[in-house]
């Protein structure tokens, strides 16, 4: 290992310049002591100076950026300092203001009572003493004439007894042609315990969840002028054993019947033209189900986990109507007539 004579680094000796300042490592051989001695005077000292001036200015150039860094930070607070001092002058200058126009506001109230007072003492200097008069008799009859109407109220109520109540039944609003008009089922019935279920006349559409998970319905008449029944209409009745379709339904939502496993026979109208995703999911005891008309679309999975017979009518030749889709389930068609 050789040193470096001007930074005193250490290097090895196949190096000739050193890593650090430069320095060419190679020095001349077989020199006498007087002859290294100039030559280091001449050559090594003033290099040796230079690199050392070198160190120091780079530094005080460190020393200098880390200042004007501090400053800069410095000055950023103190401008942030300054923005949140003039925000306070600005809300004490609004609070300033309102207690002067509360002061003017309290000024104006001491000077109209002074007003009212002056004029209640003007009235009472104006009113004479025959005016006092008349309105004592005044209130003195109109006393009277109280007592007599409360004698004359006990003596009748002992007299006569309290009229029966009468109980109006208000009529019922006719059906509208419009579906927006009518009324739709949203919630399920007023009494949890209610088993059999008839939806009032004059409804369009069941909406999503209206009777979900509703575990004491058995049965549920749905009238005739429902044309939509929503999704998860019906979910989660276990115990719901008869559904009584209407003749004018048209769409039966997503999962609208999933999980009603006491369902065993469902009558389709003709009317119907869709079933929705896994309509009939999760029906465990659902045995038949009679199609009395085409059906334009049925989704997927909406028989899943069936094991039924469908039976659907005779004039229509094959699946061609149905389509040739995966609905689930083990499902057996049957065609027969359907009146």
């Amino acid at each position: 290992m050789k040193q470096c004579m001007v930074c005193g680094h250490g290097t090895t000796e196949r190096e000739q310049y050193c890593p650090i300042c430069g320095y060419h490592l190679q020095t001349p051989k077989f020199l006498s002591r007087q002859q290294t001695e100039a030559w280091l005077a001449r050559e090594i000292q003033p290099r040796r100076h230079r690199w050392q001036e070198k160190q120091k200015q780079l530094a005080e150039a460190k020393l200098q950026k880390e200042t004007m860094e501090a400053l800069q930070n410095q000055l950023t607070e103190m401008r942030r300092q300054i923005m949140d001092m003039q925000i306070q002058l600005t809300e004490i200058r609004t609070l300033l203001t309102e207690m002067q126009k509360l002061g003017s506001l309290s000024e104006q109230l001491a000077q109209l009572q002074q007003q009212l007072t002056a004029s209640m003492g003007q009235m009472k200097q104006t009113a004479s003493p025959a005016s006092t008069a008349k309105s004592v008799r005044q209130q003195k009859n109109t006393d009277e004439k109280h007592r007599d109407d409360k004698v004359k109220t006990t003596k009748t109520e002992t007299t006569s007894h309290a009229p029966k109540q009468q109980f109006v039944q208000q009529p019922r609003a006719k059906a509208a042609d419009s579906h927006k008009s009518q009324p739709a089922v949203q919630n399920k019935p007023e009494k949890a315990e209610q088993s059999v279920y008839h939806i009032p006349k004059g409804t369009t559409r069941i909406e999503d969840f209206a009777f979900a998970q509703h575990a004491e319905l058995q049965e549920v008449y749905i009238p005739d002028g429902v044309t939509h029944i929503g999704s998860f209409a019906f979910a989660g009745c276990t115990r719901l054993q008869k559904v009584h379709l209407p003749k004018g339904l048209q769409h039966i939502g997503n999962q609208a019947f999933t999980s009603c496993q006491s369902l065993k026979r469902l009558d389709l109208p003709k009317s119907l033209q869709s079933i929705g995703y896994k309509a009939f999911y999760g029906c465990s005891k659902l045995e038949e189900l009679h199609l009395s008309g085409m059906i334009s679309n049925i989704r997927m999975d909406a028989f899943a986990g069936l094991c039924a017979r469908i039976y659907y009518p005779r004039q229509f030749e094959g699946e061609a109507w149905i389509g040739k889709k995966s609905y689930g389930g083990k499902l057996t068609w049957i065609r027969e007539y359907i009146g």
